[in-house]
């Protein structure tokens, strides 16, 4: 019964989207400071989870990737023009970087 189906349905390809390097929830991160951004200098902090969803797409977006990620800053952050410091804030995935040398292996006299 439900072979039939099975057997008629196109398979999928493989989505061409890969995330460069390792951005994901509790990753190390820095944000690019630029006016495109809106942040000031280059906050650094923690992903704590995906960002929010967004009212529209975006031409040229890949499918199948975070718009942003929701991030838990180190110390407080600026926007460009606010005053206030932030805590998290959601920021554009393009925006977002592993943080140079976070991610480091295990220390070669570990496995002794």
């Amino acid at each position: 019964m439900f072979g039939s189906n099975r057997r008629n349905r196109a398979e999928r390809p493989a989505t061409a989207f890969s995330l460069p390097d390792s951005v994901g929830v509790g990753a190390l991160v820095v944000v690019s400071g630029s006016p495109e951004s809106g942040w000031v200098g280059e906050p650094t902090g923690v992903v704590i989870a995906p960002g929010d969803n967004e009212m529209a797409g975006y031409p040229g977006l890949a499918p199948g990737g975070p718009v942003s990620w929701l991030i838990a800053f180190d110390e407080p952050a600026f926007r460009t023009g606010i005053d206030a410091p932030f805590d998290e804030g959601t920021v554009a995935s393009r925006y977002v970087a592993p943080l140079p040398g976070a991610v480091t292996d295990a220390p070669a006299d570990a496995a002794d």
